[in-house]
């Protein structure tokens, strides 16, 4: 039979016991935050660079449409 206990929060519970971390959790935990910080610059540069992108084409699409009334006036 399985039971729930009534209290859902599992850290108020009398029970609750937290496990140390060890050294090489530790270690793995900063070589992972190493790395999303790592691709998180690199994600930055691509941001800007898509940014730019973005911006550049919405300014040919406006120059080439003013070029087209241009032309049909």
């Amino acid at each position: 039979m399985l039971v729930f206990p009534d209290n859902l929060n599992a850290k108020e519970d009398s029970e609750w016991e937290e496990t140390p971390r060890t050294e090489d959790a530790l270690q793995e935990y900063r070589g992972r935050s190493a790395r999303i910080a790592e691709e998180s610059r690199q994600g930055s540069s691509w941001n800007f660079f898509n940014a730019f992108v973005a911006l550049g084409t919405t300014v040919s699409v406006i120059m080439l449409f003013l070029w087209l009334m241009n032309l049909i006036r």
